[in-house]
């Protein structure tokens, strides 16, 4: 798969991934087309988007968030961004444009689905690379 189109007005829309390795790095570009009340990516998730990391994306509130750590004063998230994403050993590394990084220890949640998900809105998930590490 190399987009996603998740298109929800009216609720929370999601696609997923699945058999992604635990120790990968995803690059994507993620493109919102409109006014979305947040995006982003459930990590490490399972089938039904059970468990797993959050990884979460407000434009309004200028903030992102990775399970129970969040970073403010992030601009741009209302138009296109560019993420890389370093799944390893239980750390999880987000780097935002090359801008911004937000990083979090996920020792729990060992699932092999990538969801993307956006609520109330549209939003383009493109480009996606998935690279198993050793």
């Amino acid at each position: 798969i190399n987009s996603v189109l998740v298109n929800s007005p009216g609720g929370v829309g999601a696609s997923h991934i699945e058999d992604v390795p635990l120790n990968c790095r995803i690059t994507l570009e993620i493109e919102p087309a409109g006014t979305d009340e947040e995006y982003g990516l459930y990590l490490k998730s399972g089938e039904h988007a059970q468990g797993g990391y959050r990884l979460n994306f407000s434009a309004n509130n200028k903030t992102v968030s990775l399970g129970n750590t969040t970073i403010e004063a992030v601009d741009g998230l209302n138009k296109l961004i560019k993420i890389d994403i370093i799944m390893k050993d239980g750390i999880i590394d987000v780097d935002i444009n090359h801008k911004r990084t937000i990083v979090n220890r996920t020792y729990e949640q060992n699932g092999d689905f990538v969801w993307f998900y956006a609520k109330h809105g549209k939003v383009n998930f493109k480009n996606i690379k998935i690279s198993s590490l050793q």
